[in-house]
């Protein structure tokens, strides 16, 4: 344990550890369908492009047709799907430390009661958006609260 906490404290001193930048990233919601179905095996949760030309088959592949995308060069349109569909979008970050880009997402609040999804199929939020990313994107995270977890306020003199 010793030799673990020397090495962070030469690292830091040399300046190797850095501390963690976030960038938040403007974005352009092009389609929000809170309640789409995609086959039960499909485990993406990010599909994106950077390429303009393909971007309306993007979405022709989830089924969005005769969309108007604004997409410039240098832009990027990203379709995330998530699996809770009260989770929205709420911001893409890039991470200046890790050279990462990821969307952030949150619970919207909404509860409703559904049938089940056709057979062999499944609810998916999707969201689509057009942003510029901060440098090329290898692969987009995705980051969303943590289900059922308690926040609680500490009080040394409870009453």
């Amino acid at each position: 344990m010793k030799t673990i906490a020397t090495i962070f404290t030469l690292c830091a001193c040399l300046g190797w550890a850095r501390e963690v930048e976030l960038k938040s990233i403007a974005f352009t919601v092009v389609e929000d369908q809170r309640i789409f179905q995609r086959a039960e095996q499909d485990k993406r949760s990010c599909v994106w492009t950077d390429t303009v030309a393909d971007a309306s088959k993007l979405l022709e592949s989830f089924g969005i047709a005769d969309k108007k995308i604004e997409m410039k060069e240098g832009q990027l349109l990203a379709v995330f799907l998530t699996e809770p569909i009260h989770e929205d979008l709420t911001a893409i970050v890039f991470n200046r430390s890790m050279s990462e880009t990821f969307a952030d997402f949150a619970d919207s609040g909404l509860r409703v009661k559904m049938s089940a999804p056709a057979e062999g199929k499944k609810y998916t939020h999707l969201t689509a958006v057009v942003f510029t990313p901060v440098q090329a994107v290898k692969t987009i995270g995705i980051r969303r609260m943590v289900e059922d977890a308690v926040s609680e306020k500490f009080s040394a003199d409870p009453k």
